[in-house]
Parts: C-alpha cells; structure tokens; sequence
C-alpha cells in the first residue's frame, strides 16, 4: 500500500509567503516546511495555493529588488542605471535593437524544379535573325 502523499503543514503558506519574499532558497524553504526538496517541487507545481503563494512572494522580492536597484540608479550609480535600461528597456551598447516579434520581412522564393540540360539549352537557343538589328548612333 502506497503511502499518503505529502501535504503542506498548518501554516504552510506564510512559511512559503515569509521565506519566498526574502528570496530564500527553494531547498531551505522545503526544509522549512519539513520535507525534502522534491516533494515542496511537486507541491509548489500541483497546488493551486502553493504556487500561487510562491508566485506572490517571488514578486514582491522582485519588486524589492528592482527597487533598491532603481534607488542606486538615481543616486548615481551607472552600472545600476545601465543594468536597468537594459533589462527594462531594451537597451544595448552595439547595434540597433532587436525588431519586435512579428516586425520583421519574410520573403519567400518559390524556384522552379532545375531542368535537364536539354531543356536547358532550347531554353537559351539563340537563333539567328530573330534579334533585333543593332541600332546606330545618330552622328555614324
């Protein structure tokens, strides 16, 4: 008989809330909630909660960062400012940026089957007296 798959504790979702907003490791996150690592990855991608749970509190630590980022930033600090352009905006150093997914020109060849040498040379036949006279210059 199968054993009974593993739950989340009582107040499991704080501990993922509290611990998951401090960017705290998955591993000790799911020691944390007193299993191991693969169960919490099961639990974390099955339960509705959980995942929305973790998701919230990734969010907020991702918020918090971007915002102590964007502080240093506009207190001067240039790595901050060009880490920010680049990973928000779009920015970089060489080149014009990327196009838009879905911007770009698609051309499409269609060429004919390749043709057999015959057929090659009925095709560029030059016969004789079906090309025009060459024209002469006025002043000749």
């Amino acid at each position: 008989m199968a054993r009974p798959r593993k739950t989340l504790p009582a107040g499991g979702l704080q501990v993922i809330r509290d611990m998951a907003a401090k960017g705290v490791a998955e591993v000790r996150l799911a020691r944390a909630l007193k299993m191991d690592y693969r169960t919490w990855a099961r639990i974390r991608d099955t339960d509705p909660e959980a995942k929305a749970a973790y998701r919230e509190a990734k969010a907020i630590e991702r918020d918090a960062l971007v915002g102590k980022l964007y502080e240093q930033a506009m207190e001067g600090n240039t790595v901050a400012a060009i880490f920010l352009l680049k990973a928000r905006h779009g920015y970089r150093d060489i080149g014009d940026p990327p196009a838009p997914e879905g911007s770009r020109v698609n051309l499409v060849f269609n060429l004919p089957a390749p043709l057999e040498p015959d057929q090659y040379t009925k095709l560029v036949e030059v016969h004789p007296g079906t090309l025009p006279a060459p024209e002469t210059s006025a002043g000749a």
